[in-house]
């Protein structure tokens, strides 16, 4: 009888005496520092410590002091290609590479001088009776 007493109080004992939400002990121990059960705001700052310390050992600035200024880099103080245009209406050069362009660009800017570009668009002509025959048609242009 005295060993099963004492087996039932060493089963029941922990239930009992085991720490309860709101006490220390109930897994809030490590930063629950006023055992009060909850975390507040200088417990949560001091739990995400070590974060913010490992974020600032890998997150440097960039350090800019020893470069030059741009002027001094070696830089080239204009572009390689400075020629640019403007698009022209040309004719088609067999086997040309052209960038097709949209709606029409005569009169627009164009880098580099030289270049083909090409405007593709939906000519249609009324027929009667309410029916359109529509043709694709291409414009060339060069970038002089």
């Amino acid at each position: 009888m005295k060993r099963l007493l004492l087996i039932t109080t060493l089963l029941v004992a922990p239930a009992a005496f085991s720490a309860q939400p709101g006490q220390c002990g109930a897994g809030f121990e490590k930063w629950d520092l006023n055992c009060d059960g909850k975390i507040d705001y200088e417990e949560g700052m001091a739990s995400s410590q070590a974060y913010r310390d490992a974020s600032k050992a890998v997150n440097q600035p960039v350090a800019r002091e020893g470069l030059p200024p741009p002027s001094e880099a070696g830089y080239p103080s204009h572009p390689k290609n400075p020629e640019s245009g403007a698009w022209e209406k040309t004719n088609y050069v067999y086997g040309m590479s052209a960038v097709l362009l949209r709606n029409s660009p005569e009169g627009f800017a164009c880098a580099p001088v030289g270049a083909f570009g090409a405007h593709q668009y939906e000519d249609c002509q009324h027929v009667g009776n309410g029916d359109y025959d529509c043709e694709m048609v291409y414009d060339y242009y060069e970038c002089k």
